[in-house]
């Protein structure tokens, strides 16, 4: 599943150095600093385009994050191979999280100029984890998961087919270089440290140049959108939700207001401790909406499904009400967590929150 989907309210205190709402021609790295430079890199999905980065060393680049598997994903990259970098140049990439949009083409990528990809070794596990699904085990589990959650047959059969891996050649470990916080890098005269988030996906990996006063944010730093947070079958035993805003909390106290932040997401900004701040108050302030619609209701306990109307009560089409599920799971987990909810299972099977 991909990375961004919640709409937040505007971050009006948030600065836009290269303008907002505009993007580089796909294909045409922009520098944004000495050395480093922004791919608008299109995607065939809802949100149109990710950021990717390539760094410079001398004659050779480290590319971070590679766009999905797609032939148009594979044209862009041509188009840079041939008029900017060429791909015996490319000496590592570097992958944030394992969504298919930031990991998709690194299997494609590293075979094609013969080098490494540096992954966080859970966020490799769980695209293992997915990758290597069974039809035999994964079905069953998926019956019971939409029973627990109150969710109908036809749900049950998006989730089903979302939830099948593809047939795209798998990146194997071989490839794969396994880095965590420790990691450090040193590329064009630029020091990179890793710092690790949580909650969007298991070990995401950002890129922090203090010195430069630059941050490759991946998905856990954007300015105008929140990142999709979701508890599902593969992260069942976990509190997602807790974990990001304790990431965004890290990053908050971490990274300097005056860093320029490269997002994977929409611009480049400045003003992240006051984005993480927006953040964090916002999910408080859905938890307790939350809260207070499911106990001060008059009608019976309600099911996940029931309560995702509650979060999202805007129309969506299939895919999304998916994902708002996915969110809407990981609210009640929190609230759950902390005992300001409690759950009980009705004749059906299905948990009712109360």
């Amino acid at each position: 599943m991909s990375s961004s989907s919640t709409p937040f309210s505007d971050s009006k205190e948030l600065e836009y150095p290269f303008g907002r709402s505009w993007a580089p021609t796909a294909g045409e790295p922009f520098e944004v600093y000495p050395g480093v430079f922004w791919l608008n890199m299109p995607i065939p999905i809802q949100l149109e385009r990710i950021n990717l980065w390539l760094l410079r060393d001398g004659n050779t680049w480290t590319i971070v994050d590679t766009g999905i598997h797609d032939e148009s994903c594979k044209a862009v990259w041509q188009t840079v191979f041939d008029n900017f970098c060429p791909i015996n140049s490319i000496k590592q990439i570097i992958v944030t999280h394992f969504h298919p949009d930031h990991l998709g083409l690194a299997e494609w990528l590293s075979t094609q100029a013969d080098c490494p990809v540096l992954i966080s070794s859970d966020e490799y596990k769980a695209y293992k984890t997915v990758r290597s699904r069974k039809p035999d085990q994964f079905n069953p589990a998926v019956i019971d998961f939409c029973r627990l959650i109150g969710a109908d047959e036809k749900f049950q059969a998006l989730y089903t087919k979302m939830g099948t891996p593809s047939n795209n050649p798998m990146l194997m470990p071989d490839r794969c270089q396994f880095i965590d916080e420790s990691f450090k890098v040193t590329i064009g005269g630029i020091h990179w440290q890793a710092v690790k988030g949580n909650g969007h996906s298991p070990e995401h990996i950002c890129l922090y140049a203090k010195k430069a006063n630059l941050l490759i944010s991946g998905d856990q730093a954007l300015p105008r959108i929140s990142s999709n947070i979701s508890l599902y079958i593969d992260n069942a035993d976990q509190d997602p939700l807790h974990d990001w805003i304790a990431s965004c909390e890290k990053l908050r106290d971490t990274v300097a207001p005056d860093v320029l932040v490269l997002p994977s997401h929409q611009e480049p900004f400045i003003g992240l401790p006051q984005r993480m701040q927006q953040l964090i108050d916002e999910h408080h302030s859905e938890l307790d909406r939350l809260q207070e619609s499911i106990q001060t209701s008059s009608e019976e306990p309600k099911t996940s499904v029931e309560i995702s109307h509650i979060l999202f009560p805007q129309k969506l089409d299939a895919f999304v009400r998916m994902l708002a599920i996915g969110e809407t799971l990981a609210h009640l987990r929190f609230l759950t967590n902390q005992k300001r909810l409690s759950m009980s299972t009705d004749d059906q099977g299905a948990l009712r929150f109360y």
